[in-house]
């Protein structure tokens, strides 16, 4: 069983899913509804998700006008995972 087979078992596969987006464009801005669609997680689940990294300092959120745009943040969190 390869490595990323066995973080999927252990780990959610919708919250791997939302991180793989993001460790894949690390330099990328996402919009919520963005994310839920390349993620193929439901837009409830992702917003959710999204709040939860946000939380844990692993995605950062921009306010623009009424806008949230979510990229990764650069931390010691970001790195370790």
């Amino acid at each position: 069983m390869a490595k990323p087979d066995i973080l999927e078992e252990i780990f959610d596969k919708k919250v791997l899913s939302i991180l793989r987006i993001f460790y894949q464009n690390d330099k990328k801005e996402f919009y919520l509804r963005e994310l839920s669609k390349l993620s193929k997680v439901p837009l409830a689940t992702t917003f959710r998700i999204i709040n939860k990294l946000t939380q844990l300092n692993i995605i950062q959120q921009t306010t623009h006008a009424k806008f949230k745009i979510y990229s990764l943040a650069d931390n010691e969190n970001t790195r370790f995972l």
